[in-house]
């Protein structure tokens, strides 16, 4: 599972860095970088779901034997496989869409696998749970931190990220001296 895990986070930091590099040589060498932990991905996840049956089998048959299971493996799958695609046809947002996307549907299905488990045999979302006054507590102050960071991470974005939503291109000058 360590291979698979760190892959993922390979793919996805290669798929990320397409769109920062400037150089177009660099930009391809993340794309290939990319393109190779897409490939690790998928051998590590079909080694992890081959050892799955016997080393954890609650999570194989909740994977593989559920609906939502195995719908979840498929929009993985798809993901990665479109995440590739994309790569190949220099399409480097939809890529970093896609992959973001598989990612996410490792974590739904991870969920999905040990639910109501946290720690298998052992803790539970019930019984592992706070109290609920506590956690009306926690998600008032999620809520009351979210509206302040939510603006802050919108704009921090926008800075930062202003050649990907509005290429030099499309972009007004405001000043002749640019």
């Amino acid at each position: 599972m360590g291979a698979f895990t760190l892959s993922l986070f390979a793919l996805l930091a290669a798929v990320y860095l397409t769109l920062e590099a400037d150089e177009p040589e660099l930009r391809d060498d993340f794309r290939v970088r990319a393109l190779a932990a897409a490939a690790a991905v998928a051998i590590a996840g079909a080694l992890a779901a081959a050892l799955a049956s016997a080393a954890a089998p609650e999570l194989s048959a909740r994977l593989t034997g559920t609906a939502v299971g195995r719908g979840v493996v498929a929009a993985g799958l798809l993901s990665l496989a479109g995440a590739a695609g994309s790569l190949l046809g220099r399409r480097f947002i939809a890529a970093r869409a896609l992959a973001a996307l598989a990612t996410l549907a490792v974590l739904a299905g991870w969920g999905w696998g040990l639910y109501p488990w946290i720690v298998v045999g052992a803790v539970d979302v019930h019984t592992g749970a706070a109290p609920d006054v506590t956690l009306r507590i926690v998600a008032w102050i999620l809520a009351g931190g979210s509206l302040i960071l939510g603006p802050a991470y919108a704009y921090l974005y926008a800075i930062f990220h202003r050649q990907v939503l509005f290429p030099r291109s499309q972009r007004r000058r405001f000043n002749s001296s640019s």
